[in-house]
């Protein structure tokens, strides 16, 4: 059974991803879309088979905008080479 802060999660996550969905930013969307749907499973709802597999791919989406962000970051964090470059 729903209760009201069960519907007060869903607006938000209605919300949240109408506001995704304007502005198309890939990340935003991805999570915004999972929350959802997995707020809507939580509530009992029957998650269809092309529902479900939208989730994987989002699941994978951001697993791998979380390793570009990790890998971005370890280059900055890395020492500086003491090689000649070919552009000296």
């Amino acid at each position: 059974m729903r209760t009201p802060e069960d519907d007060e999660r869903l607006d938000a996550a209605y919300a949240r991803y109408d506001r995704a969905n304007a502005v198309g930013e890939r990340k935003e969307l991805a999570e915004a879309r999972l929350v959802l749907c997995r707020l809507l499973e939580g509530t009992g709802w029957s998650v269809p088979s092309e529902v479900r597999d939208q989730m994987a791919r989002d699941e994978k989406t951001l697993r791998k905008l979380a390793e570009e962000e990790t890998q971005g970051t370890s280059d900055l964090l890395r020492p500086p080479s003491h090689r000649q470059s070919w552009f000296d």
